[in-house]
């Protein structure tokens, strides 16, 4: 058999009442060169078996069995043994439509053509028929377009799908209109839209080029939630991506276990984190931005004026570069101290920082967008203290929440942030009084809807 065009992974744990939706979804799919991997991670249940049926009569799905490693663990195990051109992720809970790998190849295959002929192409309103070359018979397609060529990634729509009853839901599409991005700076101008409609976090809305990922060794870490951490790697330094307004994936939300109800140990430490990691990923690309524009100053450094010395130029860019800051004006990122710092290394960042061209990036827009994520994050926090399930005293829990609100990160992306919403405007004014009673009392509201009132709650959620 030819290489498979797609290498699909999915970790299975402990869903024997949820894995044959998955399975069939995928075995439905138009595309049919693919093969398939079920990754059961020490599953308990009967899962495991229901694997070995399922890979039983169809020799392009193979079954690993391993010991409980989570999520990261059965990915990365699954990714060292893909053949396929390209990696897509599914969760076993979860299930995908039946056009959705064959038209996201396709858009893949097809990025080359429609990027670079000229200007880009906006792909909205477009039918799939009209993007590049076409093949009529999914089943027959042919993934031959050299990798170079290809798109590192295709970004997709998806559902959320929350169920208040068995046969009830709340359905929300998430998605931005299409378009295909030219290189990487237009990428990064635009990546905070894909941040806010919540498209660049998780995996299985996307199509990924196995080459790149194999050739940046990008695998996901064993840490909880992390599918974030993977994709901020994959975007860190990808050049050609393709995003499509069409959703095919069906993310679920309904099982009694799901986190979402439970008391999360560590979460604001954890939200803290990803916050930093999002800030250290925008102010990385602003560094690239102001050394390519080192490098040009320094191929007409003859040309300069006289006030600025060439040699000074090429000295400058060889210290130590300066210590990283937050985008939140007057927040200092965590790393050195200046106590820790010799007076020789801040001279050399101040003297770097005196020449280093200003640049306006990241826009606006996408520091308004990380204040706005941070304090939704920071209202999330505060409730999951006031979770019935928190072994905290009510004392202890007030001391926490005082602590969070109080934060100089909390104050600067309050005079940044813009709610789009009235309801979140609403969950604002307490942190805005820095008042932590206040600000109990709303994170024993918010978790009482979450359980008295699914339906409520994801439609407020949805909206925020």
């Amino acid at each position: 058999m030819d290489r498979p065009i797609v290498s699909i992974i999915i970790p299975v744990f402990n869903l024997k009442d949820y894995i044959e939706k998955a399975y069939d979804s995928i075995c439905s799919q138009t595309l049919t060169n693919w093969e398939m991997f079920l990754v059961d991670d020490g599953s308990t249940d009967g899962t495991s078996e229901i694997c070995d049926i399922l890979a039983s009569d169809d020799s392009r799905i193979h079954v690993i069995h391993q010991e409980n490693q989570g999520a990261a663990g059965a990915r990365n195990a699954a990714i060292e043994k893909a053949t396929g051109k390209y990696l897509y992720f599914l969760d076993a809970d979860d299930w995908a439509v039946s056009d959705m790998l064959y038209e996201m190849v396709c858009l893949a295959e097809n990025y080359y053509l429609d990027a670079w002929a000229g200007v880009p192409i906006n792909n909205a309103g477009r039918r799939m028929e009209a993007i590049g070359r076409y093949s009529r018979n999914p089943a027959d397609m042919i993934a031959d377009v050299p990798e170079e060529q290809c798109a590192q990634m295709v970004i997709t729509g998806f559902y959320i799908e929350t169920y208040y009853s068995e046969t009830e839901y709340y359905i929300q599409k998430q998605s931005v209109p299409s378009r295909v991005f030219a290189d990487k700076a237009e990428f990064r101008e635009y990546a905070h839209e894909l941040f806010d409609r919540n498209l660049l976090y998780t995996p299985w809305n996307k199509l990924y080029l196995t080459s790149y990922i194999q050739e940046n060794q990008i695998r996901f870490p064993k840490t909880h939630w992390d599918d974030f951490p993977f994709n901020l790697e994959v975007i860190r330094n990808i050049e050609r991506v393709t995003v499509s307004d069409k959703a095919y994936y069906h993310f679920l939300r309904k099982r009694s276990d799901s986190e979402s109800e439970k008391y999360n140990i560590g979460l604001y430490e954890k939200r803290e984190e990803e916050n930093q990691w999002l800030l250290d990923l925008y102010e990385g690309w602003k560094k690239q931005l102001q050394e390519r524009l080192l490098d040009e100053i320094e191929k007409h450094k003859e040309d300069l004026p006289e006030i600025v010395k060439p040699e000074e130029i090429e000295e400058k860019k060889t210290e130590e570069k300066p210590a990283e800051r937050d985008l939140f004006e007057g927040n200092s990122a965590e790393g050195d101290s200046a106590e820790e710092k010799s007076v020789e290394e801040t001279a050399a960042e101040n003297a770097l920082a005196a020449i280093m061209p200003q640049v306006n990036f990241p826009p606006s827009q996408a520091n308004e967008f990380i204040a706005r994520r941070y304090l939704e994050r920071i209202v999330g926090c505060i409730e999951n203290v006031t979770n019935p399930e928190c072994p905290l005293s009510n004392k202890e829990k007030l001391q926490d929440i005082k602590q969070m609100i109080s934060k100089d990160s909390v104050k600067d992306a309050l005079k940044v942030a813009k709610p789009k919403s009235s309801y979140m405007k609403a969950m604002l004014v307490p942190i805005r009084m820095r008042s932590a009673g206040l600000a109990y009392l709303e994170g024993k509201m918010i978790s009482r809807v979450k359980k008295k009132n699914t339906k409520m709650f994801a439609r407020l959620k949805a909206d925020r």
